[in-house]
Parts: C-alpha cells; sequence; structure tokens
C-alpha cells in the first residue's frame, strides 16, 4: 500500500525547492543548496573569497604628506619676506617625515609622492633659512662693531679735549690743585669745532662724579672735575660727560676714566705728563 501524503512528509521525501520570488528568509539563515550551488553564496561560516586578480583597494591619501607640502611651499614663498614665517618650515619637515612613514609600503595611506616633494622642500627651505638668518646675524654684527669703531673715535676726540684743557688748566694754575680757572664753555655749540668725527648718540651709564659745584667767581674750588674742564656741548659723545671720572693723583698727573653700559667703550687713561700732553689712549 503506497502512502498518499502531502509531498515532503514522511516515507516521500523531496527535494527542498526555492522559494518564491521575493520570500523573506529567516535572520542568519543558511544559503540554501541551490544558492551555494549556482555560486550566489558561500556556506554557512566560510570565510569570503579573495578578490579578483588585478583588483586594487584604493587607500586615503596620507593628510600629514598634503600639510607638509604646503607648509614646504609657504616656508619657501613667504619666510625670505618675514623671517618669522620660517618655522613653518621645520614644522613641514616634520609633517612630511610622518606623510613618509604612513605611505610606506606596509601603509594605509597614499600619497608618497606628496611626502616626497614635501620633505624635498622643507630640507632646502630649512638650509636657505639658516643661511639667510646667518646673513641677517653678521649683518647686524658687522653694522655693530662699525658703531663701536665710530664711537671709539669720537671718544678718542673727548679724550683729547680734555687733556688738552688738563694742560691749559696745569699752565694756568701752575698744578693741577683747586684755585685754577674754570675752562668749560657752557655756550659752546654742540659738537665743538668742525674738523672732528660727527657728533654719536651714546648710551651713558651711572654718573660717575657728581657736578662740579657753583663757582660765581669762575675759580675751581675743591677737587677738580671734568665739569669744571668741559661743558656736555662740547663733547662729541652725546651724554658723555657723565661717563668720566678725573682723579689727581699729582700736580701734573691725573687718571681719566670713561664707562659705559657698552664695555667695549670702558677706557682708563693715565696722563703722566700734563704740560707735554703725554697719556695713554686707554684702549684695551
Amino acid at each position: 500500500m503506497t502512502d498518499s501524503g502531502p509531498p515532503g512528509s514522511y516515507g516521500n521525501p523531496q527535494q527542498a525547492q526555492p522559494p518564491a520570488p521575493g520570500a523573506p528568509q529567516p535572520y542568519n539563515a543558511p544559503p540554501a543548496a541551490w544558492q551555494v550551488a549556482a555560486g550566489l553564496q558561500m556556506p554557512f561560516g566560510a570565510p569570503p573569497p579573495p578578490p579578483p586578480e588585478g583588483f586594487f583597494v584604493s587607500r586615503p591619501t596620507s593628510g600629514k604628506a598634503v600639510a607638509g607640502l604646503v607648509c614646504g611651499i609657504a616656508g619657501l614663498v613667504t619666510g625670505f619676506m618675514c623671517p618669522p614665517l620660517m618655522i613653518v618650515i621645520p614644522v613641514g619637515l616634520i609633517l612630511s617625515i610622518l606623510g613618509l612613514a604612513e605611505t610606506g609600503r606596509e601603509g594605509k595611506r597614499s600619497g608618497r609622492g606628496l611626502a616626497i616633494a614635501a620633505s624635498i622642500l622643507s630640507g632646502l627651505g630649512l638650509i636657505g633659512g639658516l643661511g639667510w638668518i646667518g646673513f641677517l646675524v653678521s649683518r647686524a654684527e658687522i653694522g655693530q662693531e662699525k658703531s663701536i669703531a665710530e664711537q671709539s673715535a669720537v671718544v678718542d676726540y673727548d679724550v683729547a679735549l680734555i687733556v688738552k684743557r688738563l694742560a691749559e688748566y696745569q699752565k694756568q694754575n701752575g698744578s693741577l690743585g683747586p684755585g685754577g680757572p674754570v675752562l668749560a664753555d657752557s655756550s659752546a655749540a654742540p659738537a665743538g669745532d668742525t674738523q672732528g668725527p660727527p657728533r654719536r648718540q651714546g648710551r651713558g651709564g651711572p654718573r660717575n662724579e657728581p657736578p662740579p659745584p657753583e663757582t660765581p667767581d669762575g675759580k675751581v674750588k675743591g677737587t677738580l672735575r671734568t665739569g669744571h674742564l668741559v661743558a656736555p656741548t662740547e663733547l662729541r659723545f652725546w651724554g658723555g660727560l657723565e661717563c668720566y671720572t678725573l682723579t689727581v693723583t699729582g700736580e701734573n698727573a691725573a687718571t681719566l676714566t670713561f664707562k659705559t653700559y657698552d664695555e667695549r667703550l670702558n677706557r682708563e687713561v693715565h696722563i703722566t705728563d700734563v704740560a707735554n700732553a703725554q697719556y695713554d689712549s686707554g684702549r684695551r
């Protein structure tokens, strides 16, 4: 006797049929046999197949490489016009190195050509920037040395004027002691005669000796001072009177000290014979 039960019941197994088009399938249900056979799906739990030959997965461009290239170009273009902007050059070099690291063969980013170009531009900019800064520093040093030389010539002129007035004072008074005439001419035109060096603006220091007392009779009272011999307007070193200290060491000898904030101009002039204007320049 033949079982006449419905298709697919026990005793009359039938092969599973594909579901009707559009019919939903259970969630996470394994693929049917006909799907596997047709190549539409892999067996449940199998790894995905490798990509076909020649297939390439694109990688995102390295932002560090792009930023390094921008910084390198900006540093080269603007750095020489405004030296503080050269700070972007080392920043670009660091970013380009990081870009090279992440765009390598095993890297996750593309844009290795950009990273190489950024590193080259940043390296050239760094070398050029260091050379430009060295040039500016050397120019500043040359200018400073020139200024010191000009100021030193002015100090030499003032020292010679003070020694000349000392000789006049000693000649009229017989010694460098008190009682001689005040030779400072407060009405003298600035910069004195026209044959000496031009007047220079110098940085004076703390007053080394107090101003001379009033002398209504035109005679020196007490210790002879620089202010008795020359007036500020007679000196070529602007503000130089407060930098001088005169120390009388004998009837015909004295020491003249010149000090400013710039120690390279400091002098200590020893006058051994005022009458014959014998003295050393005080240069070191």
